[in-house]
């Protein structure tokens, strides 16, 4: 990046005060935007609670992972450690057991772990979900 004098085109004015404006990138200069999550895929309260919960605990985790399989692309709940994969079972689940025993194969094809966790089962004993999840975790980060 080089470096020019400061001209009276970079300040404005901002509620009285004068500022120095933010410089615009041009577009082949920002960032590559991170994938966009599934918009059909709302965020249920047990992944909110599951998510508040592991950070207490200080499990890292990313949210709304996509991995690439051989059978397309899937975006998984959270990635626990290095591969760990947690996925909220709720009630939309219970039509599509094939497609969810399809897609748990795939991925564990790719080289996850792949830990279904019902959302009773995270409203009615967190710490339990908590410690599987710390267990799945950390011996996945011992096997990379």
């Amino acid at each position: 990046m080089e470096h020019r004098k400061i001209q009276s085109s970079d300040w404005t004015r901002c509620a009285g005060r004068v500022m120095r404006a933010r410089r615009i990138l041009p577009f082949s200069d920002r960032p590559t935007p991170r994938l966009p999550r599934d918009s059909s895929k709302k965020v249920s309260r047990a992944e909110l609670k599951l998510a508040r919960h592991m950070s207490k605990w200080n499990i890292h985790c990313r949210r709304q992972v996509p991995i690439e399989t051989r059978g397309g692309t899937f975006i998984v709940d959270f990635v626990a450690g290095k591969n760990c994969v947690v996925e909220c079972e709720g009630a939309v689940h219970s039509g599509t057991i094939a497609e969810d025993n399809r897609r748990e194969s795939l991925i564990r094809e790719v080289g996850f772990k792949v830990l279904r966790i019902p959302d009773f089962q995270i409203f009615g004993d967190v710490t339990e979900c908590l410690r599987k999840i710390r267990e799945c975790a950390d011996s996945s980060a011992t096997l990379g």
